[in-house]
């Protein structure tokens, strides 16, 4: 999922900057990997097809993340470490929610009353990320505001503009 939302953000980019050539050869490249791959998925049923569409994304990714590297003027190494960030948090809210899906099953609860405690974990959880977003998100808005103004410098303008 997160591929997806990524590779959506990536793409108004694209076409904000109106770099639409560069990023149709992507598109057709897209295309094409998603029938290939879910033809050649499709010999391992449903879910080979699953694997092979979720290949196809991964690679509209990568080339729709390179676009937007090259746009911005910003490196994988600025990527990997505003990803690397949210991993940590990721991981943490995994293991949280790991431990209390075992404490709950040894209690033997209702599947029911499993979902109402996991969900309400999540939302403390998120409640002390945005409680604390200094500690867990405050170099984010830093890399947003570059990457914003960096994006303004290269938008069009009209020359209807004054």
């Amino acid at each position: 999922m997160n591929f997806r939302t990524a590779y959506k953000v990536c793409d108004t980019i694209a076409r904000a900057t109106g770099v639409v050539y560069r990023r149709a050869w992507r598109q057709w490249v897209y295309a094409i990997a998603i029938i290939g791959f879910a033809f050649v998925g499709q010999k391992y049923g449903i879910n080979g097809v699953a694997i092979g569409v979720a290949f196809g994304i991964t690679l509209n990714y990568l080339l729709m993340t390179q676009l937007t590297i090259s746009l911005l003027e910003i490196n994988w190494l600025d990527v990997a470490k505003i990803y690397g960030r949210h991993l940590i948090n990721a991981f943490g809210t995994g293991i949280v929610l790991i431990f209390s899906l075992i404490g709950l099953l040894f209690l033997n609860v209702s599947d029911l009353l499993i979902l109402i405690a996991l969900g309400g974990t999540t939302a403390i959880i998120g409640l002390v990320f945005i409680t604390f977003k200094t500690l867990f998100l405050s170099q984010d808005s830093k890399s947003l505001e570059m990457v914003f103004n960096n994006l303004m410098q290269k938008m069009p303008t009209s020359k209807n503009q004054k």
